[in-house]
């Protein structure tokens, strides 16, 4: 555990002698180069409170950082980067910008480039440091309930989630590991896995975005052991699906959707690894994880606890600084140990009969033949006071809709079988890899009404 006697802590902690901050298709890159595009970046920068970084490559988003931290500036990270959102983003903060690695940026919207492409390395003895209290990250909800909310993180919560993410997953042993992450930069998990935990405990992520298995392979081939992946079921399951050999891999980490032990059994046996998920939310971020092939029960980290309440369960300790309010139902065990239900959103009553759409997904991607899945509620429910079935999409090349259904009927109750079930050769998803209601509801349309 890193200890803050003076209420810092340093940008950069516990990388080994020679190991890199990251690993580009074209080589290694130093922690002494990334210390000077840091700062040549930050001498650069326009004043503001504010700024969006849209790097797409994960080295110069860690510039990017870096930069906006020596300026003293925070870090706004919308949970996606479509130019709507972004827009509206920049309009709620007065004086933001946007920091780019891309020539093709938004229309309306004031960016700053990030140039990493200069070759001077200086011996940089003097690690920059930040007041623990400083705030470094403001991230906002997807506004699937209702309006956005923002959830500003300081410096301290940052560096403790870190630590206590690497002590779980044993990377505080002293022995830098390498990473390939599928996970946007920019999504709270993808940020908290692949930037904040390997600047605490030293290890190199791939920079360049990887997305087909192929992208993945070829990352993780340019990396050292032990290695490390950091990615979702979507691209989990793509890689079973490829049927192709994979770089020997110490552990996989997964979130942003539900995995089913069946799924990750296939994976740890296929290849030779042990795959863990993630728990967390927006407001608090990374909380719990488990191995998913052997147990249901999540774990929290060290020092965080489930807190029951009169209106529900917060969570509070470790990297929380206040109690957060828990949005899944849980059926808690003790302190630090539950089982998921669900988001609380997506519990559906029909009949009087209540169940979890996650619980429901799971079954789906159960079935033999169905190789995705996923329920939804229909825009429709409740018309007239009649409650509409529940629909679904599925990709399922060798079976039919009545097929699917006679198999459904085993596992779940009837009032929750789908109508229809929409046949697919994939499922619409966001660039994070996930599946919303509103990328649904509009296939669902198109589907219907052509």
């Amino acid at each position: 555990m890193l200890n803050f006697p003076d209420k810092t802590a340093c940008l950069v902690n516990n990388f080994l002698d020679g190991f890199p901050v990251a690993i580009s298709p074209e080589g290694p890159i130093s922690i002494n180069k990334f210390l000077y595009d840091s700062r040549q970046l930050a001498s650069s920068l326009p004043k503001s409170l504010y700024v969006i970084n849209l790097c797409e490559d994960r080295y110069a988003f860690m510039v990017g950082f870096a930069a906006a931290m020596l300026c003293r500036q925070v870090t706004l990270m919308p949970h996606t980067t479509a130019p709507g959102v972004v827009g509206q983003i920049f309009k709620q903060y007065d004086g933001s910008y946007c920091l780019v690695d891309y020539k093709e940026f938004q229309e309306g919207v004031a960016t700053h480039f990030v140039e990493t492409s200069g070759s001077s390395e200086e011996n940089l003895a003097e690690m920059p440091s930040f007041l623990l209290s400083q705030p470094s990250v403001i991230t906002f909800t997807s506004g699937t309930t209702g309006n956005p909310e923002c959830h500003e993180k300081t410096w301290g919560s940052l560096i403790r989630g870190a630590i206590l993410a690497g002590q779980r997953f044993n990377l505080d042993k002293g022995i830098a590991h390498s990473g390939v992450a599928t996970v946007p930069q920019q999504h709270m998990y993808g940020f908290e896995s692949s930037i904040m935990t390997p600047l605490c405990f030293g290890g190199a992520f791939y920079s360049k975005r990887t997305f087909f298995p192929e992208d993945i392979r070829r990352a993780i081939g340019c990396l050292s052991p032990p290695r490390i992946v950091v990615t979702t079921p979507f691209h989990l399951h793509a890689l079973i699906k490829d049927r192709q050999t994979f770089p020997e891999t110490e552990i996989i980490i997964s979130a942003t959707a539900p995995l089913s032990s069946e799924l990750a059994s296939k994976v740890e046996d296929t290849f030779n690894t042990k795959v863990y998920e993630i728990f967390g939310f927006t407001e608090a971020g990374a909380v719990a994880s488990r191995r998913t092939a052997e147990s249901d029960v999540w774990k929290t980290y060290e020092g965080v606890e489930i807190i029951k309440t009169s209106d529900g369960l917060n969570i509070f300790g470790g990297h929380i600084d206040s109690p957060k309010r828990i949005p899944d139902s849980l059926e808690y065990i003790c302190k630090n140990e539950f089982r998921l239900i669900g988001r609380n959103q997506n519990m559906v009553n029909i009949a009087g009969k209540r169940a979890s759409l996650s619980d429901l997904n799971i079954k789906l991607n159960e079935m033999d033949g169905v190789e995705e899945g996923v329920f939804f509620v229909p825009e429709e429910n409740n018309v007239d006071g009649k409650s509409i079935r529940l629909k679904a999409f599925a990709v399922a090349p060798r079976k039919n809709e009545k097929e699917i259904l006679a198999m459904l009927t085993k596992v779940i109750d009837p009032v929750f079988l789908p109508r229809p079930i929409f046949l697919v050769e994939e499922l619409p998803r966001n660039k994070t890899g996930k599946i919303t209601r509103a990328l649904l509801l509009q296939a669902a349309d198109r589907l219907t009404n052509g």
